[in-house]
């Protein structure tokens, strides 16, 4: 996460200690017309060729290059400037890609009100009234508004009262994951890379990353359970130490006992128990339309979750 302004690094640590500075290294985004984002060869990198976006914003360190390190420093972060990014070099096939999230704090012109819960929005044709809560035993502060942007969930927004009312209930599905972080990656004795194994077991889909953590080089993570629907429900009972047992017990199975020994730390999380989602992506049923979530609403406006269905077209 980077706030805007900020100089970010996008690292990518390719492990194998070997010079690559004299290879090919490029840093794409597919999502832009203009893809280039960063393309060094031969020790040098080619200006004309990137995104003008980017021109004087990225710079690749040939120390880093020597030592394997294909790290993309990105200074004076924009807000266009979220997305992928894709790191490919000549002698590896495979690509790489990181995801970089660019908050809009910096650009807000009245300071965020944090650890406040909007309890009510009226609307009328003078403007919007938006009620809020600072603490369990405050009253409620209002705040007069031309327009709302409500980017909360839709099944999180229930519990703001709407008048008039503007919102209508869609289905959320549930899902969980359990991290576990282990004292080497064991997996790679498997000459396992990347990729994930799928188990009808509880954990169901286990995912191995490809990437490496610089800011924490003594821990290697494991998303060792990916559930959702119904098969994320199974776990919802369970404490986190229950689940990093499910969990174990299924990579002893997939792989060896002594993956037990190596396992340091579990991190669950239950998007339907996070209050401020209480579901994890909008599914639509089959007799839930979804223009109804569409309609106007005169200067309220919600922004859907980006993972539900986006075909909302314009003027539906």
């Amino acid at each position: 996460m980077a706030l805007v302004g900020d100089d970010v690094t996008l690292s990518y640590d390719t492990k194998q200690l070997t010079d690559i500075s004299e290879e090919t290294v490029e840093w794409f985004r597919m999502d832009l017309k203009s893809d280039l984002v960063h393309l060094h060869e031969d020790r040098q990198t080619f200006y004309k060729l990137q995104n003008p976006a980017y021109r004087g914003r990225t710079v690749l360190s040939e120390e880093d290059l020597e030592r394997g390190i294909i790290s993309l420093r990105l200074s004076r972060v924009r807000l266009a400037d979220e997305g992928n990014y894709t790191c490919q070099f000549s002698s590896v096939h495979n690509q790489y890609t990181v995801q970089l999230l660019v908050a809009l704090h910096g650009l807000l012109v009245h300071p965020a009100k944090l650890n406040s819960k909007v309890k009510q929005i009226t609307q009328s044709e003078a403007g919007v009234s938006v009620f809020y809560q600072e603490g369990e035993e405050c009253d409620l502060t209002k705040l007069s508004v031309d327009t709302v942007l409500v980017t909360a969930t839709a099944k999180a927004t229930r519990f703001i009262d709407f008048d008039p009312m503007a919102l209508s209930s869609v289905h959320y599905d549930s899902s969980i994951k359990i991290i576990l972080t282990f004292s080497r990656r064991f997996w790679e004795d498997d000459d396992i890379k990347e990729g994930k194994s799928i188990t009808d077991r509880p954990s169901r889909f286990i995912y191995y990353p490809s990437h490496s953590f610089p800011e924490n080089p003594d821990i290697d993570v494991l998303l060792a359970s990916y559930t959702w629907s119904d098969d994320s429900l199974l776990f919802l009972g369970l404490e986190d130490e229950e689940l990093k047992e499910v969990a174990l017990r299924d990579l002893v199975l997939i792989h060896w006992e002594q993956v037990r020994d190596l396992c340091t730390v579990v991190v669950v999380k239950k998007w339907s128990s996070d209050p401020y989602s209480l579901g994890a992506f909008a599914l639509f049923t089959p007799r839930a339309g979804q223009g109804a979530l569409c309609w106007g609403t005169h200067r309220l406006h919600s922004r859907l979750d980006r993972n539900s269905h986006q075909d909302c077209h314009q003027g539906r």
